[in-house]
């Protein structure tokens, strides 16, 4: 998530994660040195674990991850996030990619 800064206004801009290649093509995960993974979880906490291990490719799975990590920071912000939503979001945030919660189910109580 980037803050695009306009006239003085801000505006939030969600990136492509799965930098617009067919879940057909996906790219092979490149696992990221086991020293490094932790400082590059903190710094890109929206990359799916299977990404930085190197244990999956990119997919519509990775991209609910990413989906939820988001979904998760806005509902922390909102007074009016229900128990139900904040659920749902962390169930997308499964270290299993197996686990992840749908999309379907994800904006059904977003």
């Amino acid at each position: 998530m980037l803050e695009e800064r306009e006239n003085g206004s801000v505006n939030p801009v969600i990136t492509d994660f799965g930098k617009a290649s067919f879940a057909s093509n996906a790219k092979p995960a490149v696992a990221v040195a086991i020293s490094k993974r932790e400082e590059y979880q903190k710094r890109y906490p929206h990359i799916a674990p299977e990404s930085v291990c190197g244990t999956g490719r990119q997919s519509f799975k990775s991209n609910i991850f990413s989906f939820g990590r988001i979904a998760l920071a806005v509902l922390d912000l909102l007074p009016t996030a229900t128990a139900r939503s904040t659920k749902m979001a962390k169930s997308a945030l499964n270290e299993d990619p197996e686990q992840h919660t749908s999309l379907n189910e994800l904006l059904t109580v977003l």
